[in-house]
């Protein structure tokens, strides 16, 4: 499912902020740095994740896990309103900082990730082979991006990519 576009207000185009956390409390920390924030100062937070498989009790099941881990995601056009709140909360998450402004990723890096995600903000399994060392993907959010993928763990049955931030 395609996200809609969103209108931007105050004249700015909302844009993906970082913020870095304690690995293993993202989603407890986005939800005290939403608590945080006022009504309208954001459109949304979120934990970037992904689906993979995982083998035990005798058979395979679906998993999410995130896909940065350390990190979640505010889409906002209203960075400074943001980067205050969470002042307080400094002990338990800061801003990521390029130099010393709290920028967003860059549009470009924001379109790759939307493209791959669906609604939740997860990037589902995609399914392929590879043939004569060549990887061939035949459905899923990688079908069209093979050639970001780097490496193949055959074993965990997962893809590294390689995607620069900033």
């Amino acid at each position: 499912m395609k996200k809609e576009k969103r209108s931007s207000r105050k004249g700015l185009t909302p844009m993906w902020y970082v913020i870095q956390t304690k690995s293993g409390e993202e989603f407890k920390n986005m939800n005290l740095c939403k608590r945080a924030l006022k009504t309208g100062s954001y459109y949304d937070a979120f934990v970037p994740q992904y689906v993979c498989m995982k083998r035990y009790e005798g058979a395979w099941h679906y998993e999410k896990k995130v896909l940065f881990s350390g990190y979640f995601f505010i889409d906002t056009n209203q960075p400074d309103i943001v980067e205050e709140a969470i002042l307080p909360l400094s002990r338990l998450m800061k801003p990521v900082y390029v130099g010393k402004d709290f920028v967003p990723i860059y549009a470009e890096e924001q379109s790759f990730l939307e493209d791959m995600m669906d609604a939740e903000h997860s990037i589902a399994m995609s399914r392929g082979n590879i043939v004569e060392g060549v990887c061939d993907i035949q459905e899923g959010p990688l079908q069209k991006k093979v050639s970001f993928i780097r490496k193949i763990d055959r074993h965990k049955r997962t893809a590294e990519i390689l995607l620069h931030l900033f």
